[in-house]
């Protein structure tokens, strides 16, 4: 399916796989960090390097 004139079967098919794609739960592991844990230690990084 290299070329880019795809029939609406290929088209149909395309959507459906990224439908599929969308669908899968990504589970976090239990040590990961919260987003707003992230940003506070990516802040206090930018803080840190500032004042070297």
């Amino acid at each position: 399916m290299t070329k880019n004139n795809n029939t609406a079967d290929e088209r149909l098919w395309i959507l459906k796989e990224c439908a599929k794609m969308k669908s899968v739960k990504v589970e976090a592991p239990p040590d990961a960090k919260s987003p707003e844990q992230m940003l506070r230690e990516i802040k206090q990084e930018i803080e840190r390097r500032k004042n070297l």
